[in-house]
């Protein structure tokens, strides 16, 4: 929670499971926050994408 720790950048997250990944999903609209990724808050996010099987990495930028 550190001052000036939140972001303004684009978040992408790429999820890798046993038969495929989900390509980079942008994480822009948060369910919990009108502005996501902001000190001291925890955003929630919810991504479409086809069945990847099991989780198994995930990759954000």
């Amino acid at each position: 929670n550190e001052r000036g720790s939140g972001t303004d950048a684009k978040v992408y997250i790429i999820i890798f499971g046993k038969n495929n990944d989900t390509g980079k999903v942008p994480l822009a609209k948060s369910k919990t926050h009108k502005d996501p990724f902001e000190r001291g808050h925890t955003d929630l996010f919810e991504i479409e994408a086809m069945d990847i099987g099991e989780p198994k990495k995930i990759k954000y930028r």
